[in-house]
């Protein structure tokens, strides 16, 4: 301006530029051994001034390599490392990916390609291992992993067979081992050389393998073989229980399966054993992983142990599960009370009957056909009414007759044993009432005479035993002291007697009891009713020149008696006589011949007379006569 030159302004301006380039364009792998893999890395390098995103086509890899990150971004004057994995499918000697594509925003993309193959695994890489286990029980084997370089590794083993199980990886560290578990826990059983059918159907031996990838691309190969034999019965359930009595026994089921199944059930007794009583369903269905009980019912007739064996079976697969049931049995409680009431030596019967639970071919037998029922009571007997073989229940009669009283009720126990159905026991509540007398006796006899009449009574003696005998008032009724009677005894007793007299020392009606009692036989009573009249007269009494006449003291204390004739051909030896308790004496009677008779006729005659005998103490009472007759020649 003006001829000179002015600044007028500057321009300033700059470029940023992207520029993302992999170190290298090939990746060469070599070989890899079949089931392994290699990583390589490769770094993307970003030279440029700005951030910069990439992407690889992650189908360009597929199906044998594959890339990690396959996307992302790299700063300024950074780089990414990109792993990529090779991972043969089949053995190829030449495996090549051509320019596999990763791109780049705001420039070109940049490519890679990738280069190896595939060899199939040494021999020397490939070890077998056996195991053996019964059947869903564990078995164990341990694999040593030797790394021999100087990296370490991170293995991820691949388990091939539905019967084993591992870690999901494991380190072994440069030029070191690591040992690696190897769990061999069959579902299913291997052929048992059993004579069934579905045996046929399983394999010989379970196969399986483990495969570890090596990092530098080799690999360890591991064939697994397993034989699962038959399954181990759980642990046995013990319980106890009384004979003819229901239990319940639950046994838990697991399914081990993630399907359902259904398991028919079998319960095996002891080979034989008919008293013993299994109830249950006959099939159980269990869905996939769950636990289950199984319930039944046990009942047996007979005491001991019963061993039982519930064996449930897949019968699709074969596969089954044992449990041992242990029972221990023992005695029947009661089947029932019976109560029994009745006086002493009269009979109450009731009637039990027995089910018969088996078919009616079957035969029923008594332990004892001698001594087939037994009781604590000797007051019981037992009759049985009608067979329980071939009938649906067997009938009984249980008959109570006492002989002894007691004051309160007492308990017995019945049992009557069977072989096939046990003991069956019964509680008896057993109480008598007292009896009263058995009968009454009726007697008469005048003053100064007796009666003897006899006391039946039935004797249940179990051996010989000795009656004490009694009257209330021994001065009218008489009886011996003791009465022996003779055993053993019939169920129906031993007719005996005893001889009461009735000899009244007054005149009127009497009333006594008689007791007859003994610790083992028990008490008898009898009412002893009598009646005295005035004395009777007796006689005549015929003879020549003398008699004696026997005259007995009635009382039971000493009196004095007075004698008399009333005619004076009759001469006494005495007027008069004292005479014990009980006792007797003798009046002599004689004819005076020095008397006539008032007939001058020498024929045969008589002379009739009375003696009067009579006791002052009793004036009331008549006294004795005596016709007396005295015949002359």
């Amino acid at each position: 301006m003006g001829g000179s030159t002015k600044k007028l302004l500057t321009l300033s301006g700059c470029c940023q530029g992207i520029d993302v380039i992999l170190e290298t364009d090939t990746l060469s792998y070599g070989p890899v051994c079949l089931g392994s893999q290699l990583v390589r890395k490769v770094r993307l390098q970003n030279r440029g001034d700005v951030a910069a995103k990439f992407q690889w086509n992650v189908r360009e890899f597929a199906p044998e390599f594959s890339v990690s990150p396959s996307q992302g971004n790299v700063a300024p004057n950074q780089h990414k490392i990109i792993e990529v994995t090779f991972k043969p499918a089949a053995v190829d000697p030449d495996i090549r990916y051509e320019r596999v594509t990763c791109m780049v925003e705001g420039t070109t993309p940049a490519t890679l390609t990738l280069v190896g193959s595939c060899v199939p695994q040494a021999t020397s890489s490939i070890q077998d291992v056996h195991f053996s286990s019964p059947v869903r029980q564990e078995s164990r084997k341990v694999i040593v992993l030797e790394n021999t370089t100087s990296s370490p590794w991170n293995l991820f083993p691949v388990v091939q067979g539905d019967h084993w199980s591992c870690l999901e990886n494991i380190l072994v560290s440069a030029h070191g081992t690591a040992n690696l578990d190897v769990l061999y826990s069959p579902l299913a059983m291997t052929k048992q050389n059993s004579h069934e059918e579905i045996d046929e159907q399983r394999p010989t031996v379970h196969t399986g393998s483990i495969f570890l990838a090596i990092p530098d691309g080799s690999a360890l190969l591991y064939n697994l073989f397993g034989k699962a034999s038959a399954p181990l019965p759980i642990a046995p359930t013990f319980l106890s229980t009384a004979a003819k009595k229901n239990v319940s026994i639950s046994i838990p089921i697991k399914n081990w399966l993630k399907t359902p199944q259904t398991f028919a059930v079998e319960t095996q007794k002891p080979p034989g054993n008919e008293s013993v009583v299994i109830q249950g369903p006959s099939s159980i269905l269990l869905h996939a992983g769950v636990t289950r009980n199984y319930n039944m019912k046990f009942f047996c007739y007979i005491e001991g142990t019963v061993n039982l064996s519930v064996r449930m079976v897949n019968q699709k697969s074969g596969e089954y599960v044992v449990q041992d049931v242990n029972v221990t049995v023992s005695k029947a409680v009661d089947v029932d009370t019976l109560f029994f009431e009745t006086p002493v030596r009269q009979s109450v019967k009731k009637m039990v009957a027995i089910e018969n639970p088996f078919d009616i071919q079957r035969p029923i037998n008594f332990v004892d056909k001698a001594h087939w029922w037994k009781c604590s009571s000797p007051f019981i007997r037992v009759r049985q009414l009608s067979e329980i073989s071939g009938r649906a229940e067997g009938h009984y009669e249980v008959e109570y007759r006492p002989t002894l009283h007691s004051e309160t009720p007492t308990e017995d126990r019945l049992t009557i044993s069977f072989v096939e159905l046990g003991e069956y026991t019964y509680n008896l509540v057993l109480r008598t009432l007292p009896v009263g007398p058995e009968r009454i006796l009726y007697f008469k006899a005048p003053l100064g005479g007796s009666q003897t009449q006899a006391f039946p009574f039935t004797s249940y003696a179990v051996a010989t035993a000795e009656l004490s005998c009694s009257v209330q008032d021994p001065t009218s009724f008489s009886v011996p002291v003791t009465w022996k009677v003779e055993g053993p005894f019939s169920w129906e007793g031993k007719a005996e007697s005893i001889l009461v007299k009735f000899e009244p020392e007054a005149i009127g009606e009497f009333r006594d009891t008689l007791t007859l009692f003994s610790n083992t036989i028990g008490e008898y009573k009898c009412t002893l009713q009598g009646l005295s009249v005035p004395p009777l007269p007796q006689g005549p009494y015929v003879f020549l020149t003398t008699q004696d006449i026997e005259f007995k003291n009635v009382f039971s204390t000493p009196k004095e008696f007075e004698i008399m004739v009333d005619n004076p051909r009759f001469v006494l030896s005495t007027t008069s006589l004292s005479i014990p308790a009980k006792a007797s004496k003798i009046i002599t009677v004689k004819v005076d011949a020095t008397l006539s008779s008032g007939t001058s006729e020498k024929t045969t005659a008589s002379e009739t007379g009375k003696l009067l005998v009579s006791c002052p103490q009793f004036k009331e009472f008549s006294p004795w006569v005596y016709y007396l007759e005295a015949r002359t020649l």
